[in-house]
C-alpha cells in the first residue's frame, strides 16, 4: 500500500493543439508523455496514467516503464474531459489503500522531479492539507 499515488491525467484528445498529439512531442529527447511518467515515478511514488479507449501510439510511448510501479488505466469516458481521469484515478487510488493523490498534469514541460519531491514533502508535514 503506497500513501501517495501521483496520477498523470492522459486521457484528453489533445484537441488544442489542432493536429499532432502534444503528449507525444519530442522532449528531451523522448515523447513528453514518456519523460513526465518517468519524472513522477523518479519520486518512488506508485504512478497512474489515464489514457482514452485505443490509444495505441500513447501506450506505446510508456512501453516498458515502471517496474511494476506504474498503472495505466483506460477511461471509457473520457470525452467528458478531465473529470473523467480524476474519478478514475482518485477510485483507483482509493481502492489501493492511497491516503493521498498527487494531480500531474501531462503537457507541463518546465517541471522536474525536484519539483514533485517537493510537494511531495510538503504534503507530508501536513497531511491533512489540500495542496
Amino acid at each position: 500500500m503506497a500513501d501517495l499515488v501521483i496520477l498523470l491525467p492522459a486521457a484528453g484528445a489533445s484537441a488544442r493543439m489542432e493536429g499532432p498529439d502534444k503528449l507525444l512531442e519530442p522532449v528531451d529527447g523522448m515523447p513528453l508523455l514518456r519523460r513526465q511518467v518517468l519524472m513522477a515515478l523518479a519520486t518512488g511514488a506508485p504512478v497512474l496514467v489515464t489514457l482514452p479507449p485505443g490509444a495505441a501510439k500513447r501506450r506505446a510511448a510508456l512501453a516498458g516503464l515502471g517496474d511494476g510501479k506504474l498503472a495505466i488505466r483506460e477511461v471509457p469516458g473520457a470525452s467528458e474531459g478531465m473529470g473523467a481521469s480524476i474519478r478514475a484515478g482518485a477510485g483507483w487510488a482509493g481502492a489501493s489503500g492511497a491516503a493521498r493523490l498527487m494531480i500531474l498534469l501531462a503537457d507541463l514541460p518546465d517541471l522536474e522531479t525536484a519539483d514533485l519531491v517537493g510537494m511531495c514533502i510538503a504534503a507530508a508535514r501536513a497531511p491533512g492539507t489540500i495542496w
